[in-house]
């Protein structure tokens, strides 16, 4: 019997490594399961071989509570006849009255059905109501106690939401060798069952049967469907809506402005609960779908209107900052200047509003678009230089930085720069001389931000002196770069 016994207990082990699923469950997440079971019983004892099998059987109820996903916690009692035949062929009969407590191991989480392990212990109380003829060998008891340990394998069966089959194969160890009223040693009694039972379900208020995070009480209490996680069929599980989003799971469009929850949260991620996310003055859908806008930014182009303002207000263009293209953005037309954003030249006066800004002038006046022209007249000393040098002097920039002013003061001033050289040296190099004088007075107004374009250089070598060359105090006066106003163009 021991060998049986390690036999079935090795099979139990094995079926449970065996079988793995990820369906969603239906026999899990229970509040009670109450029901009754037929077992037939083989006998494990010492007329097992020789002897002659009678029909056995054992009427059990028994009533099952979850300890978590995998455990469940087993109650049972019930009443069952041990018949045979000893080795003389007479005929014994005993009662047996087991209880016994069970854990349940259900590892898997099927969707229609639910195997199992179980291991238990128990308290039997037995009778041989009728004694065999074969006389036993050791002293033996004809009623008593005795504890027993059930092991075996089963499934559950859905066969509706409030009902299911039981089904198992075990084997009973009991710890006494007086169930036949034969007792030789080291042996004790014992039966394998194959039951059939019938059970009722009543589901627990904190089951979460469509796994959507709700549980049952919850869900009665919200109005959801218990069997479906996505009662609107918005695309957010009840849960989600109810615990995270704090949306409707009713109501696929909480807010009422057409896009759906999920679109909302997953897709846009705009606020599900109000209608105007960015409190534009355009409502989530029409921003998304229709006006094509950035339902999270009320002014889409940043032009300082709101995208309702534009569309509803002004007909600006929401992605344009400067919709009418005049330098000017929409923003500052409507709130700053009082242009028309829709005109580039809201005067008419034939310069686009933008640059009136930038001129000074005023874009609501067409009579000052077109300035008259200023005549700018320089009178700046020349830039002079050491013999044979290029170099920019202490005495120079204070020249240079006067032509500045100058050039920051009138933005329409140009000027153009002559180098020059006194007549000592080849012409040749005293004409390279000169560019490179004018080049150093050129690169000076470059470095204090001048734009290249205001400025033109010419050189001329040692052919336009200022003074004759008649003395070192004239050839001074002749190495220098003259500062002029360009009217070349």
């Amino acid at each position: 019997m021991k060998k049986l016994f390690t036999v079935l207990t090795l099979c139990i082990i094995f079926t449970c490594v065996l079988f793995t699923s990820n369906s969603n469950g239906q026999l899990k997440d229970f509040g009670l399961k109450v029901g009754a079971q037929f077992n037939y019983l083989i006998q494990a004892n010492e007329f097992f071989n020789r002897g002659e099998q009678g029909f056995s059987f054992l009427g059990r109820a028994f009533l099952r509570t979850e300890l978590s996903n995998c455990f469940n916690l087993e109650f049972g009692g019930g009443y069952g006849s041990l018949n045979g035949k000893d080795y003389t062929k007479a005929e014994y009969k005993t009662s047996i009255i087991p209880i016994d407590v069970r854990l349940l191991y259900a590892p898997f989480d099927l969707k229609t059905w639910n195997p199992y392990a179980f291991l238990g212990v128990g308290f039997m109380n037995y009778s041989v109501d009728t004694k065999p003829v074969s006389v036993s060998p050791n002293p033996v008891e004809e009623s008593g106690w005795t504890p027993f340990i059930p092991i075996g394998i089963g499934t559950e069966i859905m066969l509706s939401e409030a009902a299911m089959l039981d089904i198992n194969l075990g084997y009973t160890y009991t710890f006494t060798d007086n169930l036949n009223y034969y007792k030789i040693d080291e042996f004790t009694d014992g039966y394998i069952n194959i039951g059939l039972g019938l059970a009722l379900i009543t589901e627990s208020p904190s089951s979460d049967r469509d796994h959507d995070g709700l549980t049952k009480a919850q869900e009665e209490e919200l109005g959801t469907d218990p069997n479906n996680p996505d009662t609107d069929g918005d695309g957010l599980n009840d849960g989600a809506e109810f615990m995270q989003y704090k949306t409707d799971p009713l109501n696929a469009d909480t807010d009422g402005d057409t896009l759906n929850d999920y679109d909302e949260v997953m897709k846009y991620k705009t606020n599900p609960l109000t209608v105007d996310t960015d409190k534009d003055g355009l409502n989530d859908n029409d921003e998304v779908l229709r006006h094509k806008t950035d339902p999270l930014n009320p002014d889409t182009d940043n032009d300082g209107l709101k995208d309702g303002d534009e569309i509803n207000q002004y007909k600006t263009s929401p992605f344009k900052a400067d919709t009418d293209s005049d330098g000017l953005n929409d923003g500052d037309e409507v709130m700053k200047y009082k242009t028309d954003p829709l005109k580039a030249d809201t005067d008419g006066g034939t310069v686009f509003d933008g640059k009136e800004v930038e001129n000074g002038t005023n874009p609501l006046d067409p009579s000052d678009d077109i300035p008259k022209p200023k005549v700018i007249e320089l009178q700046l000393n020349d830039i002079l230089f050491d013999f044979d040098k290029f170099a920019i002097k202490k005495e120079a920039e204070a020249i240079l930085d006067e032509l500045i002013s100058k050039m920051n003061e009138y933005p329409d001033l140009k000027v153009v720069l002559s180098g020059n050289t006194c007549n000592i040296g080849t012409e040749a190099y005293n004409m390279k001389l000169s560019e490179k004088r004018a080049n150093a007075a050129k690169t000076y107004l470059l470095k204090k931000g001048i734009d290249e374009t205001r400025i033109r250089t010419q050189w001329l070598g040692e052919t336009k002196p200022a003074v004759p060359n008649n003395s070192n105090a004239n050839r001074k006066l002749n190495r220098r770069v003259e500062i002029d106003s360009d009217k070349s163009e």
